[in-house]
């Protein structure tokens, strides 16, 4: 069984991925080569929380809902049920969601059956008290945490590409500019990176739409026809919108 999958919040180099489309992708890995199980391990990775998240919201507990996912994702890359992904299933996110209601479903009517049965004691979801408290459906939980997925590797990536170019100190200067609309005390901030107020919002200008890029990048990466990334671009910002909304209540 492969090593388990989890999210790190330990600097880590970027790995190379593939400018290929998901369905691509599945294709490679359904012909075993190497590029294409390792673009898919990779894809999956950046896929851990937001059904993680899920799964947490449909009852499991924090351990049980590390076990599931994980569980979830050796499925998919051992007995190859990325083979069932077709353009028709829409986006990758929605294919991989489906794929883990019904894991989930299977795997709760197994508990059923092992209660009913009588033997060792299998907990249910309905046995947890410290899986996610909150009033979002997990669906809208798991869009919410996938949106946030595709920024955060935009960031690490715009990180890693400042950092190759000896500028780190430069993205964390603009890096909180990314999340407001207004850019603040340009004046104290441009001192800091010893430029000149005019040019410091000309480096900014390019921090954000540099970023910009990347977030379509990431997108242009998930989705089954590159027509369709301006749609999944709109959903992202209102999906992150919604959230925004949310949390302010």
């Amino acid at each position: 069984m492969p090593s388990r999958v989890r999210n790190d919040s330990r600097p880590t180099r970027m790995p190379a991925f593939p400018d290929t489309r998901w369905t691509l992708i599945f294709e490679a890995a359904c012909t075993q080569t190497a590029e294409g199980l390792s673009a898919l391990d990779q894809l999956c990775r950046r896929y851990w929380e937001p059904l993680n998240s899920y799964a947490r919201c449909r009852g499991y507990s924090p351990a049980d809902a590390d076990d599931i996912t994980q569980a979830f994702f050796s499925r998919l890359l051992e007995n190859k049920m990325h083979a069932k992904a077709t353009p028709e299933r829409g986006r990758f996110r929605t294919f991989l969601l489906m794929m883990m209601q019904s894991f989930i479903a299977n795997d709760l009517r197994a508990a059923t059956r092992q209660k009913r049965g009588g033997g060792a004691v299998h907990e249910t979801i309905d046995d947890h008290a410290d899986s996610v408290a909150t009033t979002q459906t997990p669906e809208t939980l798991f869009e919410q945490k996938w949106a946030q997925a595709v920024l955060a590797t935009a960031i690490t990536q715009l990180d890693h590409e400042y950092r190759a170019k000896g500028r780190a100190e430069r993205f964390a200067v603009m890096r909180p500019l990314l999340a407001i609309r207004h850019d603040g005390d340009t004046a104290s901030l441009a001192a800091q990176l010893n430029v000149t107020p005019v040019n410091f919002r000309k480096l900014l200008h390019g921090f954000r739409q540099r970023f910009g890029e990347l977030v379509r990048e990431e997108v242009a990466r998930l989705v089954s026809d590159p027509s369709e990334v301006d749609d999944e671009l709109a959903h992202l910002i209102r999906v992150m919108g919604e959230a925004s909304m949310s949390n302010d209540d």
